[in-house]
Formats: C-alpha cells, structure tokens, sequence
C-alpha cells in the first residue's frame, strides 16, 4: 500500500519563522510557495467539485495529466498565468488577479500609479 507524499509546501508550517523575517529572499520564497500550495488546493477542489479526474481536466485544459498532477501537489512553484486560465476555463471559471498593499505599508513611486492610494487593491 503507497501513501500520497505530502506537498512539499505543507512543511512550511514547521519552519521557524524568524528564518524567513532576517531575509528578504526567503521571506519571498516562503510567500511564493504559499501561493503555491493555495493554488494547489484551489485547483485540486474545484476539479473534485466538478467531479473531473485529474486526466479529464487535464484533457479539458490542454495539458497533460502530469503537469496538472504536479500542479495539484503543490510541486510546481512557479505555476504559468495562461495555464491557470485554461484550467479555469476547463471547470467553467476565470482568473482574477488582483495587487494589494502589502501588510507592512505599500511604498509608491510618484507618478506609477497616477496618484492613487497605495493601499486601494489593483485588478489587472
């Protein structure tokens, strides 16, 4: 009997947080592979909730089954804007990316963002 390794993300709750708070680097490491792991189970949920395997959303998508597997467990840090789309497409959703102040303060430069507040979110 196998038993499913768990996503590499999860281990990041074990971590000592004052790693990632003296390093710029790793603190935004550790905020990629959040995300990571967030998409991973946003993905991994709605495929079940449209009761699709992983081989026929990934047919639906255009991508191949291993991609979509390596997605779905959090493996694949880096995941393509145009791949999120077209899974979303494939389950009947859209993408919606949106830019927030960061929690510490935004900094804007003057003129990049033709005035407007720092703290207002940004829908791309």
């Amino acid at each position: 009997m196998s038993r499913k390794k768990p996503a590499p993300a999860a281990a990041l709750q074990y971590l000592d947080p004052s790693f990632f708070e003296r390093n710029p680097k790793h603190r935004a490491a550790l905020e990629e592979a959040r995300a990571s792991q967030e998409i991973a189970q946003l993905v991994s949920r709605l495929r079940a909730g449209a009761h699709m395997s992983v081989r026929e959303l990934a047919r639906a998508a255009g991508l191949t089954p291993k991609s979509l597997e390596k997605l779905e467990s959090g493996a694949n840090p880096r995941v393509a804007l145009a791949q999120l789309r077209q899974i979303a497409a494939a389950l009947g959703q859209r993408v919606e990316v949106k830019l927030v102040a960061d929690s510490k303060g935004a900094r804007t430069r003057k003129g990049l963002d033709g005035g407007a507040s720092a703290a207002a979110p940004r829908r791309l």
